[in-house]
């Protein structure tokens, strides 16, 4: 006869096993260095470059820029591909929707009626889009609503920060203000100007930099080692 007790423990046992196997199934093919966080939030390392000059979102791809080169993210094979040639003295900017290249280049001068720095915009095609001397010693950070917005750029510097219309041409002092906050902790979160939460990622080590993709569920990130990290944020959390 069949012993019943035995059967339905067997039976048990079994379904057990298969139901643990198909939890743990999705972990078994992460990649070592992909960390799942919260419901398939995805953290991961970008191998090929340290100590990145610029990081760029626009139209939720990354640009990375790295002397003279710059490359673009590949999200999906999680390697950085080739993208454009440059100069050292030119960083990726985004105006009226389209990549350009902001070129500035800074001079010696004797007299302070003298232009020290010399700025140009130019489209990938190299269309000058802007052109404009300065007296002041500076170089660009990033454009943003019709302005190209700037930094003291010489030795011992008060890190003064400035703002150019690009329709006037009017240089003037303007205090940047951030817009998203990154705290660190047990864990580095990134909020708005409200102290909404936007991002709770694990902390791998101190962050130096990051920068957000336009529709809030992708950040990159810059350790104080020079590593870029991707955060990609599930919509659902």
């Amino acid at each position: 006869m069949v012993d019943i007790k035995k059967t339905t423990i067997l039976k048990i046992f079994i379904f057990t096993s298969l139901l643990i196997l198909l939890l743990i199934s999705p972990l078994i093919f992460l990649k070592s260095d992909d960390l799942p966080i919260k419901e398939e939030n995805i953290l991961f390392h970008i191998h090929e470059t340290q100590n990145p000059d610029q990081i760029l979102w626009y139209k939720d791809e990354l640009f990375v820029k790295k002397d003279n080169k710059i490359k673009k993210l590949d999200i999906e094979k999680r390697i950085l591909e080739s993208f454009e040639n440059i100069e050292e003295n030119q960083i990726l900017g985004i105006y009226k929707d389209e990549l350009v290249l902001i070129e500035y280049e800074n001079h010696i001068i004797t007299t302070p009626q003298e232009d020290a720095t010399d700025i140009i915009v130019l489209n990938l095609e190299g269309e000058e889009i802007f052109s404009k001397s300065f007296h002041e010693t500076i170089k660009p950070l990033y454009i943003e609503n019709n302005f190209l917005f700037l930094i003291d750029n010489y030795l011992n510097s008060p890190q003064r920060t400035y703002r150019v219309d690009f329709e006037r041409g009017k240089i003037e002092f303007f205090e940047i203000k951030e817009e998203l906050i990154l705290q660190g902790g047990e864990s580095i979160e990134i909020l708005d100007q409200r102290s909404n939460l936007l991002f709770n990622i694990p902390k791998m080590n101190d962050i130096t930099s990051f920068s957000v993709n336009e529709n809030l569920n992708k950040v990159a990130l810059i350790d104080m080692q020079g590593y870029v990290w991707i955060f990609l944020k599930n919509p659902d959390n």
